[in-house]
C-alpha cells in the first residue's frame, strides 16, 4: 500500500495505520520493493524522504518503542547504494539529481557512484 500511495500524505497514513516498524525489517522490505518492482512509482523522492523521517506533522510514523524517539531514521550506505543501483543505474526510474534531492547528505557519494 505504501508503494502505491499517490502522495506523501497517504503514504504517511499507511505507515501509521499499519504499525510499521523501523527495526523489524519493514523499511528494508519497502526498499527492496522499490528496487525490484517493474511498475512506475508515484512520488518516489518524497516517499524515500518520508522513510527517513521519525515524525510527520507531529505524528510518530513508526511503532518502535524508544526512550527518546528520534527525528530521523537514516538509511544505511549499503542499502542506499543498492537502492541507487536499482532505481537510477539499472531501471532508470529516477535521475541522479532526484536521488541527490532525496538524500542530500550523501550527494558526494552519489556523484562518485554515477
Amino acid at each position: 500500500m505504501f508503494y502505491n500511495a499517490p502522495d506523501i500524505y497517504v503514504a504517511a497514513a499507511v505507515l501509521k495505520m499499519h504499525d510499521f516498524f523501523n527495526g523489524r525489517g519493514d523499511v528494508s522490505s519497502i526498499l527492496r520493493l522499490f528496487r525490484k518492482s517493474v511498475t512506475a512509482l508515484p512520488a518516489p523522492k518524497e516517499k524515500l524522504q518520508l522513510l527517513q523521517m521519525g515524525t510527520f506533522y507531529g505524528v510518530k510514523l513508526y511503532s518502535d518503542e524508544f526512550k527518546d524517539y528520534p527525528n530521523r531514521f537514516p538509511i544505511s550506505r549499503v542499502k542506499l547504494f543498492k537502492l541507487w543501483l536499482g532505481l537510477v543505474r539499472t531501471k532508470h526510474r529516477m535521475t541522479s539529481g532526484e536521488f541527490i534531492e532525496a538524500f542530500p547528505e550523501y550527494a558526494e557519494k552519489i556523484s562518485i557512484w554515477d
